[in-house]
């Protein structure tokens, strides 16, 4: 790839830097999960640091390399191409040689020749740019920024996407890390990384996941929910890869509930270093090696989804078992739309509306706001013939043409983003907030317009309770966490795309008493009794 011209860092800060350490346990751990060990003669090869920041990483690999000089007899004054890392932020190059100047110092190297292989070693620099120059690496290792895409000035994202094919749609900066650190491998070599594991099931990491399955392997996938793996706390979840530039054999794969902490982590490292042999270590370790690992760019589902996969093999889809997800209207300005603020404005433009807060307890709580809705059958009404409805949006005017609907339509300033359709606040239909910590149905009977925050499910052929007791049940919510993002809180995102990925039994082949066990574990919110109904209407014992 030829490089890109891109204004300097100084011209094009990125905001923020997505700097986030990562604790020394989690380094040691994967340090020897690269197998950058001194074992290994170190200085014979080129390891990669993509994000120095202050060297949690750059440290102990100076260690580590020092070592391995010694076992060797390979002089440190050679190993001037042994660490390549990178840092957009000054003060971090600064401080990461500052910190490898001391430890060199230490070991007795002349301060002549410390200067010479930090400044050699930190540079400043953008890795993504930096990258297309590199070849033939033999260890990618470190914790990528975690840079949202907005916050990347638009010359600097054009250069990284001219350059990185995987860097599509929403996708964060991290992601383009991942793409850059597997193309600079060396055959056979690895790239070992901690990061949010978003990609690994959502959409924008689609593109990274199919590069993956065509060109490279994937030997460990290392979940860190609820770990403390970094200084400070992160809203997303990460996971540890190794992924290497050659053929695909066996993963080793943990995927516990429970954390990691250093001393699990030291029984992992033991099942890692045994291999797929060894049985009865991986399973002290809570972890499995897995035959293969997922094709094209499908979500990576998780060691909790064998029976999820294998229901995947017998039962419909949502859709195709007569169940229709949807998403509530967005207006662009939900606190002028979405108000108890109604008096004067004509009755047929208020319908009552609900919101995700008003169903996180398992009942409906309207606490009394109406959407103002500006639409009618036949399109967006004329203001003329609703006084009340016009006199409420001139006095909210200036907020309504700041938005984007009403830039790009500016003769239908007040129009919402999306045409509400009053008909579904009276459709029964069960309401899905969009973040929870498991699928969490409540039922409407028809009096309400659900609102962005809340997904809304409607089954014209079913008994809403009966869908109802299988949708909370643990085997439904299954197929969220499988696919769906884990946030740091513990709660998913419980999207629409990943709703439509449920699979459930088809409604006539639920018999007339399991029906009623659902409808009143529904009715109920009797988990438990969901789960034992549920489990028997996926007929499990065959899964």
């Amino acid at each position: 790839m030829d490089a890109v011209t891109v204004a300097t860092p100084r011209e094009d800060p990125i905001a923020g830097l997505g700097a986030v350490h990562t604790r020394s346990w989690v380094v040691t751990m994967m340090l020897d999960l690269a197998g950058y060990v001194d074992d290994e003669d170190l200085g014979s090869g080129t390891a990669v640091e993509p994000a120095v920041g202050f060297g949690a990483f750059l440290v102990p690999m100076i260690e580590r390399l020092i070592a391995s000089c010694r076992r060797h007899g390979r002089p440190i004054s050679t190993t001037g191409s042994a660490i390549v890392a990178y840092d957009l932020d000054p003060r971090a190059v600064e401080e990461s040689r500052r910190r490898a100047s001391v430890l060199l110092r230490a070991h007795g190297l002349s301060a002549a020749l410390t200067r010479r292989l930090v400044t050699g070693w930190v540079r400043h620099g953008d890795f993504l740019l930096e990258a297309p120059a590199l070849s033939q690496i033999r260890w990618v290792i470190g914790n990528p920024p975690y840079v949202r895409v907005e916050d990347v000035g638009r010359e600097r994202l054009l250069s990284y996407r001219a350059l990185w094919s995987t860097m599509r749609g929403r996708a964060d900066v991290y992601v383009g890390f991942l793409q850059a650190g597997l193309e600079v491998l060396a055959d056979d070599a690895t790239m070992t990384t901690i990061c949010a594991d978003r990609w690994m099931r959502n959409q924008y990491g689609a593109t990274l996941r199919s590069v993956i399955s065509q060109r490279y392997a994937v030997d460990a996938c290392i979940s860190m929910y609820g770990s403390a793996a970094f200084e400070t706390p992160v809203a997303v979840y990460p996971a540890i890869t190794v992924m290497r530039n050659g053929t695909q054999r066996r993963t080793l794969l943990f995927d516990r509930e429970a954390p990691l902490d250093q001393d699990h982590g030291a029984t992992l490292l033991h099942a890692w270093r045994q291999g797929p042999a060894d049985t009865p270590a991986a399973r002290a370790a809570h972890a499995q090696w897995t035959r293969g690992w997922h094709a094209g760019p499908a979500g990576w589902p998780t060691r909790r989804s064998a029976r999820v996969t294998a229901a995947e093999r017998r039962l419909p889809t949502l859709a195709e078992a007569g169940v229709h997800v949807s998403m509530g209207p967005a207006t662009g300005a939900d606190t002028i739309y979405v108000t108890h603020d109604t008096a004067g404005i004509e009755t047929e433009r208020l319908i009552p509306a609900i919101g995700a807060q008003e169903v996180r307890r398992g009942e409906l709580e309207w606490i009394g706001r109406h959407l103002i809705n500006p639409w009618d059958d036949d399109g967006l009404v004329d203001l003329g013939q609703y006084p009340g409805l016009k006199r409420y949006v001139e006095r909210h005017r200036p907020r309504l043409l700041e938005r984007h609907t009403a830039r790009a339509h500016p003769d239908q300033w007040w129009r919402t983003i999306d045409r509400v359709r009053p008909q579904m606040a009276a459709t029964p239909k069960l309401l899905i907030p969009d973040i929870k910590e498991r699928i969490f149905p409540v039922l409407d009977n028809g009096q309400f317009l659900p609102m962005h925050n809340l997904y809304y499910v409607v089954a014209p052929t079913w008994d809403l309770r009966v869908l109802g007791g299988i949708l909370m049940s643990d085997i439904a919510t299954q197929f969220v966490s499988t696919y769906s993002v884990r946030m740091a809180s513990g709660y998913f995102r419980v999207s629409a795309q990943y709703l439509r990925r449920v699979r459930i039994p088809a409604y006539p082949t639920i018999p007339p008493a399991l029906r009623r066990q659902l409808r009143t574990a529904f009715d109920a919110r009797d988990l438990p009794a969901a789960n034992d109904a549920a489990n028997r209407a996926y007929d499990l014992r065959t899964a």
